[in-house]
């Protein structure tokens, strides 16, 4: 189904409306008043008590407050426009939050959570990388971003997946899809938590068996803090082999109703927020794409159908205790259609698709402060993942049915984390979970021959099944000074489908700081991933066989803090792979090469020998936005190897071994705001066509000797966004427009044969593109 990319080209350059909050202007027709409210509580990090007493402090004017006895704060006085914030308390490490944005119109919710340190700290002591808090739980691969840092990353699309892709270590494939190749990983290893809750994959059109898709279903305005993980991640952490993108979403408004109409080319828009009685409060958003009801009554096919709702409702049920719970869903629709009139052979289709999708998440937690150095968390969720695809031929008058696939995933799952201080230097962290997870697959795949030209047999598949997946894990952090921070743990991995059903993976990490501004870190760990489960039940019944696919992460580095506001990180990593599907019809497959494309990620007889190692160096500068200017810039050098049943050696599909990265912006003023990002990565790997072999088949065929021995033309892209915001008495209109690919560089993609022309054909990445949007915020 390579011809989904034409319509992704346009789809994902869409995705741009989640403006967020920005800063105000000066126009004549705001208010006189030029203040808003900042609220939020401020809490102990490793036992979520409340604090007392901790100063909130808005640098910009030495104004703000201390907070009550429910660890609460609230300033009214807040500056209206962009403001930094420091959150002190005696005995604890300082933090100064950058970017954030006041509005007259709706409050800003700031909830912070303070790490304690081995000796007394007074308010007047600088602290290096204050503005870069690390959790002491993860030494190495870390970033995190604020909500205002997502929202207005140029080339983004408000798409937190596409912002990481400007990370050290992670490589963008695609324009058409938001991937994450991380440290040479394939997407199928990514980790994604919500609130806490494991959902397979946050977007439209997504890949079965693996985590990307076009574009993201998750409101950025509900977002309070991501972080995201390339490696060597602690115990809590698994069933995953690259990397951990965890997301915090925030609490709707306790004192008032607020919202906001976004319209955009990716679709329209409402949010709302709120108190329900005094102790509950809600966030809602629903989102619909329109361009069907523009297009399609011009009679052009292909156009993308979606919806999602995003919701989640937080109640306190007094200060020890709290719940919330989320729903987060999506619904997809597109059919594509070959034009027998289409005088461009280059444009015809040889096969129509109709797909069909839909996915949730629902998930209910509660939090339980024991005392002042204990809490619990206890989550009960269930997600549903569903496909229904239909891939015909033709070009053969025969209209021949090639994939008749419906699939349904369910997961039920249940987890409870403990988490105790056993003195002021030393933390433990256990946990356990049990997921039961069901699968139905009905599947009908026509037999055909590979890209190698090699006869594959057809199947057909209809399966109900279940099974029961669980975990357990434990992990202490002690700090027997503030230059030593030491991290180490277990996890032992369950899988009833599994042969070998258990596993075990060791992690340690460490932190010094050789110098107050300078810290060496270290980590090294075993994660073992169960096999995706379109992979052990979707075709043959030989793949129950699989087993753990296995990595070992060792990464070294530094973090340098030439100054407050800017931080230099430096690592280098060896990421070896062990126990990876390889195909056994097929001796030169391995599934480490899948995952970034749209179909079904991984079919057919499979069988656990495939092995490879990923290696490189990240370099990784930021500077936060203390005064006019913001920016970061990253590069990445990295080689990746993998080794399928025929025993060779040779560059995996995601070895790409440069990518370069810098993006910033600068603030005129209250009113206006321009940024910027310029992208290179080398081109990735390309096996040649054999042309001959293609012409005289009149399908595209590799040549099988040289698989991944050339490379795509280098990838070259320049973004560049102007924001804008007004504020009137009652509501405010936040605008923006941005010019993608502003030089309009022809970025190949990929290569597919056309059977009309009887030629192979560049599939191009974006060309010069703009999008813009408009919010009404109330």
């Amino acid at each position: 189904m390579t011809h989904l990319i034409l319509l992704f080209t346009f789809l994902t350059g869409l995705n741009g409306g989640n403006t967020g909050t920005a800063t105000s202007t000066g126009s004549s027709n705001l208010l006189d008043a030029r203040f808003g409210r900042l609220y939020g509580v401020v809490v102990d990090r490793a036992t979520r008590e409340p604090l007392i007493g901790a100063n909130v402090i808005v640098q910009q004017t030495a104004t703000g407050g201390a907070t009550d006895l429910d660890g609460k704060y609230k300033i009214d006085n807040a500056p209206v426009g962009v403001i930094s914030v420091k959150i002190s308390m005696v005995g604890y490490l300082p933090q100064v939050r950058t970017d954030i944005a006041i509005s007259p119109i709706n409050p800003t919710q700031l909830n912070i959570e303070l790490e304690s340190t081995a000796i007394e700290l007074n308010e007047e002591i600088v602290v290096e990388g204050e503005l870069f808090y690390k959790p002491t739980e993860v030494p190495t691969s870390l970033q995190a971003f604020t909500y205002e840092e997502i929202r207005r990353a140029p080339g983004a699309a408000a798409d937190i997946s596409r912002m990481i892709m400007t990370m050290p270590g992670v490589v963008q494939t695609t324009d058409q899809r938001n991937d994450l190749i991380v440290r040479g990983g394939s997407p199928a290893e990514n980790l994604n938590l919500v609130d806490g809750f494991e959902i397979p994959n946050l977007n439209h059109f997504g890949t079965q068996g693996s985590t990307g898709g076009p574009i993201g279903f998750m409101q950025t305005e509900f977002i309070s803090e991501a972080t995201f993980m390339s490696g060597g991640m602690p115990a809590r952490y698994g069933d995953k082999l690259s990397s951990v993108l965890d997301i915090r979403l925030r609490q709707g408004n306790p004192d008032a109703i607020a919202g906001a109409f976004e319209l955009s080319m990716a679709g329209a828009g409402l949010i709302l927020e709120g108190p329900i009685g005094a102790n509950t409060t809600y966030l809602l958003n629903v989102r619909r794409s329109y361009l069907d009801l523009i297009f399609g009554s011009l009679g052009l096919s292909a156009i993308p159908k979606y919806s999602n709702l995003n919701a989640k409702v937080t109640h306190t049920i007094d200060n020890r205790n709290s719940l919330n719970l989320i729903l987060l869903g999506g619904i997809d629709e597109i059919n594509f259609e070959d034009d027998p009139d289409e005088k461009d052979p280059e444009l015809r289709l040889s096969e129509e698709t109709d797909f069909y999708g839909d996915q949730y998440l629902a998930g209910l937690s509660w939090r339980h402060l024991f005392n002042n150095k204990s809490f619990g968390n206890l989550y009960v969720w269930t997600t549903r993942n569903h496909w229904d695809v239909k891939v015909t031929d033709v070009f053969n008058q025969a209209n021949r049915q090639m994939v008749d696939n419906e699939s349904t995933e369910f997961t039920n799952g249940i987890k409870y984390e403990y988490s105790t201080y056993l003195g002021r230097n030393l933390e433990l962290l256990s946990g356990a979970s049990v997921k039961q997870v069901s699968f139905d697959y009905n599947s009908v795949i026509a037999a055909d021959t590979n890209a190698f030209n090699r006869p594959s047999e057809g199947y057909t598949q209809s399966l109900d099944q279940s099974s029961t997946k669980a975990n357990a894990f434990s992990q202490v952090v002690y700090k027997p000074t503030d230059d030593w921070k030491i991290t180490a743990g277990a996890r032992l991995n369950y899988f009833e489908a599994l042969r070998n059903e258990f596993s075990i993976d060791p992690r340690v990490g460490a932190s010094y700081a050789i110098l107050p501004y300078l810290n060496l870190n270290a980590s090294w760990g075993i994660f073992h991933q169960a096999p995706e489960f379109l992979w052990m039940f979707g075709t043959d019944k030989h793949n129950l066989a699989l087993t753990y696919i296995k990595a070992t992460h060792s990464v070294v580095g530094f973090d340098f803090y030439p100054d407050s506001d800017i931080k230099i990180t430096l690592e280098t990593y060896l990421k070896q792979y062990d126990n990876y599907p390889v195909s056994t019809e097929d001796s030169v497959i391995s599934l480490a090469n899948s995952g970034d494309d749209y179909g079904p990620n991984g079919l057919g007889s499979l069988i656990s020998d495939g092995t490879g190692k990923s290696y490189g160096v990240d370099f990784f500068i930021q500077k936060k936005l203390t005064d006019q200017f913001y920016g970061l810039a990253s590069y990445s050098w990295s080689r990746t190897r993998h080794q399928a049943l025929d025993g060779v050696e040779r560059p995996g599909s995601f070895d790409i071994p440069h990518v370069f990265t810098i993006s910033g912006g600068y603030r005129f003023n209250e009113s206006y705001e321009l940024s910027a990002k310029y992208r290179f990565v080398s081109g990735r790997p390309k096996t040649p066509v054999n042309l001959t072999a293609s012409k005289m088949a009149n399908r595209l065929i590799l040549d099988q000797d040289r698989i991944n021995s050339e490379r795509f033309p280098d990838y070259n892209r320049l973004d560049i966004r102007f924001d804008h915001r007004t504020w009137f008495d009652s509501f405010a209109i936040v605008s923006f427009f941005e010019l993608q690919n502003v030089l309009g560089t022809k970025n190949v993609y990929s290569v597919q044969w056309n059977k009309y022309s009887q030629k192979p054909v560049d599939l191009l990445q974006w060309d010069r593109f703009f999008i813009g949007g408009v919010k009404v915020e109330f």
